[in-house]
């Protein structure tokens, strides 16, 4: 996800506050979001998706803003650019949720203790992939492409 850089052009130097904010908010929301999971309401596919959509949403947006840092001041002017912490709140809690409880559905839904590790293992290894693929994606697009 877009990782504070692409605020830092819309913020004073010697201003970090914004960026502790965004560390602190990011930790929150995937705390938060990792214990909502056991709470004893149990998404279906559609509740599923859509927080997978809120996922995508954010991390596009934070994609745009990190590959052109330099309109984030003219579109965020002054203290706006404090929306970024709300932002990664948002993003990290629905992800710790989602994340969680397909692993706990996965757990319990299966038929056997060995069909449940081996899709937990699955989905670990998916996750992992598709992690790398988006790290070089935003490499290109913040490095080579935005530039």
């Amino acid at each position: 996800v877009g990782g504070p850089g692409c605020v830092l052009h819309n913020v004073d130097p010697s201003d970090d506050d914004l960026i502790r904010y965004m560390y602190t908010f990011q930790q929150l929301g995937d705390v938060a979001g990792r214990a909502c999971a056991w709470v004893p309401w149990t998404p279906g596919r559609d509740a599923l998706l859509a927080m997978g959509g809120v996922v995508a949403a954010i991390s596009g947006v934070l994609v745009v803003a990190a590959a052109d840092h330099e309109q984030v001041p003219a579109l965020l002017p002054g203290g706006w650019s404090y929306v970024f912490p709300l932002l990664y709140f948002v993003y990290y809690l629905v992800r710790g949720y989602l994340v969680t409880a397909l692993y706990v559905q996965a757990k319990t839904h299966s038929a056997s203790q060995a069909k449940a590790e081996r899709l937990a293992g699955t989905m670990g290894f998916v996750a992992q992939v598709g992690s790398c693929g988006a790290n070089i994606l935003l490499f290109l697009v913040t490095n080579v492409f935005g530039r």
